[in-house]
């Protein structure tokens, strides 16, 4: 009967820890919009990011992240359904750095790239540089840098 009971005991406990685990949330991804067509540099004249305020400076733009976030960095046109905007490195400038590494690369050629916001970051500012390219058809490609902010939350 000891046995029995020790046995349930275990699957309840396991069934309590795998509901109330604290899970990373995924956030919307951090769409970086470009004017592809008249891109040149600065960049920052040509980009901002999808739901950034109207009439603001990239370079001076912030997102909101929390502890554990997965932040994804992708990239479109404004101009062309032909023309690709590929994300290929986030590279830490100055500020606090709320990655677990320096440089967070693109993998698997997706234009994307991705990083955990790690513990002990909340109410930390990062300001960080995105390199991209900009893919055109018959016309090549180009790289460009822009160099926006992200803030840790505090809860």
């Amino acid at each position: 009967m000891k046995e029995i009971f020790g046995y349930y005991s275990m699957i309840i406990v396991l069934i309590f820890f795998i509901n109330f685990q604290s899970k990373a949330q995924e956030i919307d991804p951090l769409t970086l919009v470009c004017d592809t067509e008249n891109i040149q540099s600065p960049a920052y004249k040509y980009c901002y990011f999808s739901g950034q305020q109207p009439g603001t400076d990239i370079r001076d733009h912030v997102d909101t992240v929390k502890v554990g976030d997965i932040v994804i960095w992708n990239g479109v046109s404004s101009t062309s359904a032909n023309h690709k905007v590929k994300i290929t490195t986030i590279r830490h400038q100055r500020g606090d750095n709320i990655f677990e590494s320096n440089v967070l690369r693109e993998r698997n050629g997706n234009g994307k790239v991705r990083g955990r916001v790690k513990e002990g970051t909340a109410g930390m500012e990062e300001k960080y540089i995105i390199t991209f390219k900009v893919i055109k058809p018959g016309s090549g490609t180009e790289t460009f840098d822009i160099d926006p902010k992200l803030m840790v939350r505090s809860n």
